[in-house]
């Protein structure tokens, strides 16, 4: 049996599993004393970059998102497991846009969906951009584009842009350029 604060996990079991994704269900006592079921997804871990050029507009990937079935503005990001984050970051970004960056600053990390979720998001900001191909892996269909970074900010802001890593990431890019003093 394991404690978690007022919750104790009696029996763990994978329910389901594929390259991807897990699917943990833990059979519990709740807080208030009653036996139930909690599900956990683990979907590795996710490395977010945010792009910015010398002329501050940000590399936006229109992505295919196949759940929604729909495409949608996003920053270059993806699942990384074993490496570090910051590697799982350039890794991403070389293979989705073909963009190397010579100045890499960490954005901090937050809970995708921690209710359901142990996937942790790890945001950078990449500067310094240099540009070569890229490489898509097999189930990417997306297009690069470059848009000022504030209206990459009005776009988180109006949710045309919906993709929570892309959100977290611009926003706190765009604030933390703002302290910096390269924005107003």
């Amino acid at each position: 049996m394991e404690k978690r604060s007022n919750w104790t996990i009696t029996h763990s079991q994978v329910k389901y599993q594929n390259p991807w994704i897990q699917v943990i269900e833990h059979q519990v006592i709740k807080p208030d004393g009653h036996a139930g079921i909690y599900g956990v997804i683990d979907a590795g871990n996710n490395a977010g970059t945010v792009a910015i050029d010398e002329d501050l507009n940000v590399v936006l990937l229109d992505e295919f998102i196949f759940p929604f079935n729909s495409i949608t503005p996003q920053i270059p990001s993806g699942q990384f497991r074993e490496e570090d984050p910051l590697d799982g970051a350039k890794r991403e970004l070389l293979e989705e846009t073909g963009i190397t960056a010579a100045t890499w600053t960490p954005l901090g990390t937050f809970y995708l969906s921690g209710g359901i979720s142990t996937q942790v998001g790890h945001l950078f900001l990449a500067r310094d951009l240099s540009y070569g191909g890229c490489q898509l892996e097999e189930t990417e269909e997306l297009s690069m584009r470059k848009v000022p970074l504030q209206d990459a900010v009005d776009m988180c802001l109006s949710a045309e842009i919906k993709d929570s890593v892309s959100v977290v990431g611009i926003l706190r890019a765009a604030e933390y350029l703002r302290r910096q003093g390269v924005l107003r």
